[in-house]
């Protein structure tokens, strides 16, 4: 298994490459002959391009609602940020796998909402661009180059009605985002932001799912795991500081959060991703 990456986006010469499009990418990987089954949530978008495959039908991704496909060759699989899928991925295949976010709005992905599809295409231009690009020795080249590959990506997969949502204009809700962004902990809520507006908290929730096609509650709790999630990345950070950072009153709830949302304690999460070496600096 190779893994490659990205330069941290609080590095400021990179903060234009990244930052420009609302482009997250965490990491990319690329896997070889390696078997995996596990069930998992990631609050970000998963992209697997399968660029080899003994076409044993071992290997699938299911999400349990409806998408369930055998893993094919020279295929692309893409499983929105907050979905849950069981992942079974044997030695028969080799593929990359991107774990990135496209924000239309601070900490709202692109492809994150109550309507986003899982989907699953041909990927033959995309993976004979990703072998040019493995074997570039530039390592800015490639970052630039992967960025471009994704960003055609997600335009050939534009989810319908985002160019009205965008189009439209709430300065106040607009201003909370990055607000939340920044601030959210254990103890921030929906009532809490809607008193912080002076607003009714009914007003406050139908008003934010109109705005972002999402309730505020989701929002929150997306932020919420993304922080846990990227403190949890960094092995020198105990649970119990974790835990502290974002106003868990304990590792105890700080681990029922986890399992709820991800199916995982904190521990299980931070073994399973130590276990694969996917463990990457908090971004």
């Amino acid at each position: 298994m190779e893994i490659m990456h990205f330069p941290d986006i609080e590095d400021k010469s990179h903060l234009s490459l990244f930052n420009a499009s609302n482009m997250i990418v965490l990491h990319l990987l690329r896997k070889e002959r390696l078997s995996f089954h596990d069930r998992c949530v990631f609050p970000y978008n998963i992209l697997v391009l399968v660029f080899e495959s003994d076409n044993s039908g071992e290997s699938f991704i299911d999400n349990g609602i409806g998408f369930s496909r055998i893993l094919k060759e020279n295929h692309f699989y893409f499983i929105p940020s907050g979905q849950a899928a069981d992942y079974c991925l044997q030695p028969g295949i080799m593929y990359y796998t991107f774990h990135v976010g496209f924000e239309k709005f601070p900490g709202i992905d692109l492809f994150n909402s109550e309507n986003s599809q899982c989907l699953e295409g041909d990927a033959s231009a995309m993976i004979q661009e990703m072998a040019r690009i493995w074997q570039d020795e530039n390592a800015m080249r490639q970052v630039c180059r992967i960025r471009a590959l994704l960003l055609d990506f997600f335009l050939k997969h534009w989810p319908e009605g985002t160019e009205s949502e965008m189009q439209k204009s709430d300065p106040i809700l607009d201003r909370l985002l990055p607000f939340i962004s920044e601030q959210c902990n254990a103890l921030m809520t929906v009532e809490s932001l809607a008193e912080k507006m002076e607003m009714n908290a009914d007003v406050f929730r139908r008003r934010f799912k109109n705005r972002f096609k999402l309730t505020p509650k989701t929002y929150l709790t997306n932020i919420l795991l993304r922080k846990v999630m990227a403190l949890l990345a960094d092995p020198s950070i105990t649970l119990r500081e974790v835990a502290g950072k974002l106003a868990f009153s304990s590792e105890f709830y700080l681990s029922r959060f986890m399992k709820k949302h991800t199916g995982r304690s904190p521990t299980e999460y931070r073994t399973f991703f130590k276990q694969r070496n996917m463990l990457h600096s908090a971004r």
